[in-house]
């Protein structure tokens, strides 16, 4: 066994064993800065890069109005909201609020929500190995840090100005507390474990999962009257209370004012019903944006060999447990769990991925004659690292990137065309019942850039009657952008002609501009 785990802790040292040597630095520590380096690249790109543009401006535009209306976090605000002030239902902002603090000392500066992201990331790693060398052996648990810090889906939204870095570290911080809590009962974890779990479902409500998990893994561990334990019950309360209260909160500025991210309320419903589960195309897609994101193709039957291995492992239960209840998970989200813009419901799922990759890696091994072991351990290592490179071109590549550019420019030319205190129309492609359910139509990118309040167009309302309505309430401009959309409303384009005066570059540049002249 020895000489099995010296093989295989190669992983570590392949990259880290000459700064190792030199500066005394753990491989743990070496691995979680590697993981650091391939994050800074993206520190200073642009919203374009990285991720969803639009879901980007919407959270970057809510850090804005923080820093420039007083840093109320329980009104957060959005461009999108017509006439009023905007304020809108969504999560707890503490993202978009620290991120906005850090406004206050040097100004406006895109980088510093990335900057959040990547500190949280770093912190995410740090509680994650706490929870990998707890169930794991030393070497296997650093085997896990590497799947963890390297996996695509952990890079994409540990750069994403987005609050997805910030519930991560919480989620897997309460986890870490909780496994800790669970052997030594310290008050001090199940605090620790109490305020992380309720920050990570005030930031994102898909963190509430958590709890079906502590308490299976609790019962297979201690037996069904570990539920008359009184502890429990505090713990549930001081997680349930506060998020209770904040989207009681958020439904009511919902109500009030209108506009909506559709967390409890309004459209954009992102709950499955037996059109997704009873269909075989909603677990292959599940299982096609797991593989790519989360496991990178080619650590898929690892994960596989180590949920088996885990079923059989009471150590590792919180491995089959976890997978147990993210499937559950995604199908209460069916419908962005399944689909390319839910890519972010996935990321709760990259622990209990990353344990069962080293468990199921530790199997593997072990079955392998020992002059394979070393190579397999390399080759495998270099697998893990070329993530990266991976990534970097998912995310990178120009054409996942052109359409969000079109909009930035766009959303300048509005900047520099519409009046200070103008009030837009923004066409969107989305339209106000998708799937046979409601969604949400916003187009924030052009909104952020813009730096202009008003209204988004669905693609179903594109017609002289709706732009005269939002005309009437005080709208100044309309913005089209798609050439498709153009064409197919011929009466609306019609009534552009009479009632108002193209002054942006044009539909074939991607930026129609309509001022409406004043009656």
């Amino acid at each position: 066994m020895k000489s099995f785990l010296h093989n295989i802790s190669h992983l570590p040292s392949l990259i880290c064993h000459i700064p190792s040597r030199i500066s005394h630095i753990p491989s743990h520590i070496c691995l979680i800065l590697l993981g650091l380096l391939a994050r800074i690249p993206f520190l200073f790109a642009p919203l374009t890069y990285g991720g969803e543009v639009w879901r980007q401006a919407d959270t970057a535009a809510i850090a804005r109005f923080f820093y420039l209306n007083g840093y109320n976090i329980f009104y957060p605000q959005v461009y999108w909201g017509g006439a009023g002030p905007g304020y809108v239902d969504s999560e707890f902002q503490l993202y978009t609020f620290i991120v906005a603090l850090l406004y206050g000392l040097g100004g406006e500066q895109l980088w510093l929500g990335r900057l959040v992201s990547i500190a949280f990331s770093v912190g995410t790693s740090v509680a994650f190995y706490s929870i990998a060398k707890r169930l794991l052996k030393r070497e296997i648990a650093l085997w896990a840090l590497a799947f963890f810090v390297f996996s695509p889906i952990n890079i994409r939204f540990g750069v994403a100005f987005m609050p997805e870095a910030a519930m991560f570290f919480f989620f897997v911080l309460g986890f870490a507390a909780f496994l800790k809590w669970s052997e030594e009962e310290h008050r001090h974890s199940a605090l620790v474990m109490t305020a992380s779990f309720a920050v990570a479902s005030l930031l994102k409500p898909t963190a509430l999962i958590a709890g079906p998990i502590v308490v299976l893994v609790l019962v297979r561990r201690r037996g069904w009257l570990v539920l008359r334990d009184v502890r429990l019950w505090f713990i549930a309360a001081g997680v349930l209370v506060p998020t209770i209260l904040w989207y009681a909160h958020a439904r009511d500025l919902f109500l009030e004012y209108g506009n909506t991210f559709g967390i409890i309320s309004g459209g954009d419903i992102k709950f499955g019903g037996p059109q997704y589960w009873f269909s075989p195309s909603f677990y292959y897609n599940l299982l096609r944006l797991e593989s790519i994101w989360v496991f990178a193709g080619f650590t898929l039957p690892f994960a596989a060999i180590g949920i088996v291995r885990s079923l059989r492992i009471k150590r590792s239960d919180i491995v089959w447990i976890g997978w147990l209840f993210m499937l559950l998970s995604f199908m209460i989200t069916a419908r962005y769990a399944r689909a390319d813009w839910g890519i972010n419901y996935h990321l709760p799922a990259l622990p209990f991925a990353a344990l069962s990759f080293a468990v199921g890696a530790e199997w593997l091994f072990s079955k392998m004659r020992e002059r394979w072991q070393r190579p397999a351990a390399i080759i495998l290592a270099m697998g893990i690292f070329a993530m990266t490179a991976g990534t970097w071109y998912l995310m990178l590549r120009p054409a996942s990137n052109r359409v969000g550019e079109e909009l930035v420019r766009c959303g300048e030319t509005v900047q520099r065309l519409v009046p200070e205190g103008g009030l837009i129309i923004v066409s969107t492609e989305s339209r106000t019942v998708q799937d046979g359910v409601e969604n949400n139509f916003q187009e924030p990118t052009i909104f952020f850039y813009a730096r202009r309040s008003g209204w988004s167009l669905p693609a179903d309302r594109h017609a002289p009657e709706a732009v005269e309505e939002l005309r009437r309430k005080g709208a100044t401009h309309l913005v089209l952008h798609r050439r498709h959309l153009f064409d197919a409303h011929p009466e609306l384009i019609q009534y552009l002609q009479t009632q108002s005066d193209q002054i942006g570059p044009g539909i074939d540049s991607g930026c129609a501009i309509y001022r409406f002249r004043v009656p």
